[in-house]
């Protein structure tokens, strides 16, 4: 079996210093990727307990339904424009991991996983945006996509269960054909729209958020701190009510917190 490999025109180098985590980039025709299952099997997969999946129904006014799925909610779908969206699949199939090792030119700490999205024509999601870099990687059948400028919460409806944008505005358009691959940095605003029946394989890169790394390193402390390192307070005087804790307590815990977290060989 031959290893899966971007063509000669694709430079890793160049995409680093101009692209990662900067600017949208379209890159034309990098590789031959077949598609490692059908629609079949891939519904298949969405009917395990243990796989992630969704299914979105609609060009428009999208409704939302998770998996795991039954057979039967796979029939009479023929009339329908739908999107079927499977995560994790890399840990499923063999198949990609070739389509993974493409990217050894980046973090592999930072390797999400491979999610398969398969569309009816007219098919979608409908305007979003990610907290990670992605590849949207084109297999058969071809999938236009619009892309906007950066956004953020405040601009998620309210309501969507898809966390939809209320303000997409397209910047740029491209239409991916089997072979082309678009990169999206974190938080661009983009809207997949299938122009055929087509399968999309977004290989995506996790930025790990403030809140996830604390949670992180504080799970770590709590299991190593050592049990005699205790706030000590600054009680001196009586206080004049026993509810009352000072600013200097304040500090001193504080100053017991930033002591922990300062260790670069234990956040390491």
């Amino acid at each position: 079996m031959t290893t899966l490999r971007f063509k000669p025109h694709f430079n890793a180098t160049e995409f680093l210093e101009n692209n990662w985590q900067k600017t949208p980039i379209l890159l034309p025709n990098i590789l031959d990727f077949p598609d490692p299952l059908t629609p079949e099997e891939l519904a298949g997969l969405a009917c395990e307990e243990v796989i992630e999946s969704r299914m979105v129904l609609g060009r428009e006014n999208w409704t939302l339904s998770h998996g795991p799925f039954k057979e039967s909610d796979f029939t009479g779908l023929e009339s329908k424009v739908w999107t079927l969206l499977v995560q994790g699949t890399d840990y499923f199939l063999n198949e990609l991991k070739d389509l993974r090792n493409l990217f050894r030119f980046l973090p592999q700490w930072r390797l999400e996983d491979i999610m398969i999205s398969y569309a009816t024509a007219g098919g979608g999601v409908g305007p979003h945006f990610d907290y990670y870099d992605v590849f949207l990687v084109q297999g058969s059948g071809q999938r236009r996509w619009k892309v906007g400028k950066k956004s953020n919460n405040s601009s998620v409806c309210s309501n969507s269960s898809l966390m939809l944008l209320t303000d997409f505005v397209a910047e740029k358009e491209f239409v991916l054909n089997a072979g082309d691959v678009l990169y999206i940095p974190p938080q661009y605003s983009h809207w997949g729209i299938a122009e055929t029946n087509s399968f999309c394989y977004s290989v995506g890169f996790r930025a790990p958020s403030t809140a996830e790394i604390l949670e992180g390193f504080s799970d770590y402390l709590m299991e190593t701190s050592d049990p005699a390192s205790r706030f000590k307070d600054s009680l001196q005087t009586r206080l004049k009510s026993p509810y009352f804790i000072s600013t200097k307590d304040v500090n001193n815990a504080h100053s017991l917190m930033q002591n922990e977290l300062s260790d670069m060989n234990s956040f390491a």
